[in-house]
């Protein structure tokens, strides 16, 4: 069963993090904030239109999960792995749904409408957990 951060039984904290993948195509090198960053269309919706994915970190190692079993299990070698906060998703107006499965305890859904300012914001917030190999780097 589903549920939304909305239902008063659920407690996530705004410092919870949430993991992305981020494919090798989704990320770049920022000037303004002299980092590499993931793009801003790292942060949408699924071209078959289903919500964008997230793992909710706790919840996915509460599940007897590890990180490094998220990285062989989920990751290509040129990808990266980011993180934002349920703070950040709140604060933008946007709404968590659960969606577990076995090979993914944590798993979650993020809802709402995305503008391009809202995944900009999302992309520029994120941190890395694993940094992609990027031929993006700056000599």
């Amino acid at each position: 069963m589903q549920s939304s951060i909305q239902n008063e039984d659920i407690d996530l904290p705004d410092d919870t993090e949430l993991w992305r993948r981020i494919p090798s195509d989704n990320y770049k090198f920022d000037d303004n904030l002299g980092r590499l960053r993931p793009k801003s269309n790292a942060f949408t919706d699924s071209k078959n239109k289903s919500p964008m994915s997230v793992t909710v970190v706790k919840l996915y190692l509460g599940g007897g999960k590890t990180k490094e079993e998220y990285i062989a299990k989920f990751m290509k070698n040129d990808w990266g792995l980011a993180s934002i906060t349920v703070g950040l998703i709140k604060e933008l107006n946007l709404e968590i749904e659960f969606d577990p499965n076995d090979d993914d305890p944590g798993h979650a859904l993020v809802k709402g409408k995305k503008t391009g300012k809202i995944k900009r914001r999302m992309a520029k917030e994120s941190k890395w957990e694993v940094t992609p190999e990027s031929k993006n780097m700056p000599d």
